[in-house]
């Protein structure tokens, strides 16, 4: 365990399942849940959980619970979903859907309380899309997720993520265990994207955007000063941005994004 959070900056203490699938289908994180997680879970001291809801209140109120435990300091979960889903969000037993931007809330809150050590799976068609909750002016809604590009067969849910709950509750070396999860593939199916990595591509994206001229940024943002500085007038209020200009350059600014981002 002091293997995996020197490595990968992560703690978990538990195994969470959330099950919402429609009624005549095979029960996959049922499953997991009794054939790996509890089992590997009993082996090692880590706890283990299996939630089953239908609705999108019910859904919620379950997210709900186990943020006021997270926030009490009484678990440090992997949550990990066995949901149908899309590039939108999550589509629940009932036929709700749950768009990706409805959870950034309760995610961002759970992670600020584990110090951005938040990590989701998810047996979830198009799960790599949840990076679009995302917002890198706030603080991280997870430290890191593994989730499938496109979709794919539940059947292939079960092999895979059970290969890697298998392998990461044994050895806790998540790496390892990213590598079981794609095994049976030829290519790799899955994403594994942490926050620094979606901010630093973020950020990337953004440095490739034509530079704004110094002038230019000077004038778009003269008109706030006044709301920002209402005691200085106008001569004061132009040295003041004058200043700040110089002293708040790209990087430095982008560097203080990144660790508030990050909760470092």
């Amino acid at each position: 365990m002091d293997d995996i959070t020197v490595r990968y900056n992560f703690k978990y203490d538990s195994v969470i399942v959330i099950q919402s699938l429609l009624p005549n289908e095979p029960e996959t994180g049922k499953e997991l849940f009794n054939d790996i997680t509890r089992r590997r879970c009993e082996r090692n001291g880590t706890r283990a959980h299996y939630i089953s809801i239908q609705t999108k209140n019910e859904f919620f109120q379950e997210l709900y619970a186990i943020k006021a435990q997270v926030i009490a300091g009484t678990v440090s979960p992997i949550l990990h979903m066995e949901i149908h889903g899309g590039r939108k969000g999550l589509e629940l037993g009932n036929g709700e859907v749950v768009l990706w931007e409805e959870l950034a809330g309760i995610f961002r809150e759970m992670n600020r309380a584990l110090k951005n050590g938040l990590i989701i799976s998810l047996a979830t068609c198009q799960g790599a899309y949840m990076y679009k909750l995302t917002d890198i002016q706030q603080t991280a809604p997870y430290w890191g997720f593994i989730g499938p590009k496109d979709i794919i067969r539940n059947e292939n849910f079960t092999r895979d993520f059970s290969g890697f709950y298998d392998l990461l509750l044994e050895t806790h070396d998540l790496g390892k265990a990213l590598d079981a999860l794609n095994i049976n593939n030829e290519t790799y199916l899955y994403a594994f994207l942490t926050a620094e990595m979606i901010f630093d591509l973020v950020v990337e994206e953004i440095n490739r955007r034509p530079k704004e001229k110094s002038v230019e940024t000077f004038r778009r943002l003269f008109s706030r000063t006044k709301k920002a500085f209402p005691e200085l007038n106008r001569y004061q209020r132009r040295q003041q941005l004058k200043h700040n200009q110089n002293v708040h350059n790209r990087s430095v600014f982008l560097a203080k994004l990144k660790r508030d981002f990050l909760m470092k």
